[in-house]
């Protein structure tokens, strides 16, 4: 009974790790979808898809 006990406290806190670990990649990707939306609507962003399309390299402006 008491090795079962044990096992059932070890899974216990795997699961919390998993639980820690998804909270954390959430958190992740909450900023990163910030970021992502925030830089895609620069002048520069803009350029670099223009660029792309027109097979040239672009012409960065920092904005």
């Amino acid at each position: 009974m008491a090795e079962r006990h044990a096992s059932i406290e070890e899974s216990r806190r795997h699961f919390e790790a998993i639980a820690r670990v998804i909270r954390a990649m959430h958190a992740a990707l909450r900023y990163l979808r910030e970021v992502v939306v925030t830089t895609s609507r620069t002048e520069d962003a803009r350029e670099g898809v223009r660029a792309f399309f027109e097979k040239r390299e672009p012409r960065w402006v920092g904005r």
